[in-house]
């Protein structure tokens, strides 16, 4: 009994300990939360009076994105606003500290405006937004604020059909995703702002008002080719499911001034189970858009099993080819469908390679038949390139057609 009585004595006065313990905590949180408080009220006097040093202090930093959301609730827009224009103004300032800290708290603040609905007053902190987001010394969280902010503003142009204002900020951001001498976090954060605008809903509506409305048409134009990748793999979608000849062709037209973020897009197709005509428009496309670098992975389809891939082919080695199209027209003479060789034929015309000769006198002098009614007209083209080509060599073969008494000699 005495024991248990010892026990529940120490018990008691533990409690009592931890409760003074906890008290003693709870007055001294209570007092420093009152001293950040006083601390923060004399910052924001000072600041207000345009002392920006007050900046330094990184307790204000912290407290002011919550006091400038409150002071505008509260209609006190005027002091808010004056705030606003103080952290705006921060990037001015002689010292890097001051001026990092500035944009810390002017882009938590962007961030708390967008969950308000300050859709005006983000629009006015857009160029100070802008300039931070280039500072060297900007780091990743206050990015991703700003960018966060940026991307909600752009959403909100685009709901508001305000397409000149929307484009304006997409074109910053993608200046930031492709910039060279953009900080590694902010472009990549970009890019991930550009990738959240792109919602299926967006890129219909935007498409629709380029192809059917004339108004904003070339806004919207511009605005889907900014977006990028995801973009870029909409409109290639829409083109290869559009039954519309009017769409198709605003489609092309608007992949060709895509550029780069289409080519991989339609590289990758290439490798794909596709359709025919799907790799036919890919094939075209890349002819339109792309370079003499990215031909040889076109060229394997001219073995392809449609001739209309095989023509598109053709078609495509004549704009890219660079120096492989001697030799391409020197494959495809052998490999491609019986149609499709006077196309050939009329391209090699322009190559002045004697390397053609003996394939083109083996074509004429052929003891196979010509098929279709295109007898004639494949003849005479095989005779005007041989005389285009002007070898010697095709004196011979030519010789026996002028002699000939039908109607090609």
């Amino acid at each position: 009994e005495i024991e248990a009585a010892y026990h529940s004595l120490q018990e008691t006065v533990r409690s009592e300990k931890m409760r003074a313990i906890v008290e003693m905590h709870r007055e001294q949180q209570k007092q420093q939360q009152q001293d950040l408080k006083l601390t923060v009220e004399a910052g924001v006097e000072r600041l207000l009076n345009g002392e920006r040093g007050e900046l330094a202090d990184n307790r204000l930093i912290e407290a002011l994105p919550q006091r400038i959301r409150s002071l505008l609730l509260d209609n006190q827009e005027a002091t808010g606003d004056s705030l606003l224009m103080q952290l705006a103004l921060a990037h001015q300032h002689q010292q890097p500290e001051i001026r990092a800290n500035g944009f810390r708290a002017l882009a938590a603040t962007a961030e708390q405006l967008v969950h308000i609905g300050q859709w005006p007053r983000c629009a006015k902190l857009l160029p100070a937004l802008q300039q931070g987001l280039q500072q060297p010394q900007c780091d990743a969280e206050s990015s991703r604020q700003a960018l966060a902010a940026i991307g909600a503003l752009i959403g909100h142009y685009l709901s508001q059909e305000e397409y000149p204002a929307a484009l304006e900020i997409v074109h910053f951001v993608q200046t930031l995703a492709n910039g060279n001498g953009t900080a590694p976090h902010v472009r990549d954060q970009a890019r991930e702002t550009l990738r959240t605008i792109c919602t299926k809903p967006v890129l219909e509506q935007l498409l629709d008002r380029h192809l059917h409305d004339e108004t904003h048409q070339e806004t919207t134009g511009r605005l889907l080719v900014e977006l990028g990748p995801e973009s870029a793999q909409y409109q290639l979608q829409q083109l290869f499911d559009s039954e519309s000849r009017f769409e198709r062709k605003r489609l092309l037209n608007l992949i060709k001034q895509t550029g780069n973020p289409a080519l991989s897009l339609l590289l990758e197709q290439l490798h794909k189970d596709s359709p025919w005509f799907v790799l036919r428009n890919s094939i075209r496309l890349l002819g339109e858009i792309g370079n003499p670098a990215l031909f040889s992975r076109v060229r394997a389809f001219v073995q392809h099993s449609d001739p209309r891939v095989q023509q598109e082919v053709i078609t495509t080695a004549v704009k890219i080819g660079g120096d492989q199209l001697k030799d391409f027209l020197l494959h495809a003479l052998q490999q491609v469908d019986e149609s499709l060789k006077i196309r050939v034929i009329n391209h090699v015309a322009t190559t002045h390679d004697e390397r053609f000769v003996r394939p083109l006198t083996d074509l004429l002098e052929s003891a196979k038949p010509f098929l279709g009614k295109n007898k004639n007209d494949l003849q005479l083209s095989l005779c005007k390139t041989l005389g285009a080509i002007g070898s010697k060599r095709a004196t011979a073969s030519l010789m026996r057609v002028a002699q000939s008494k039908n109607v090609l000699g």
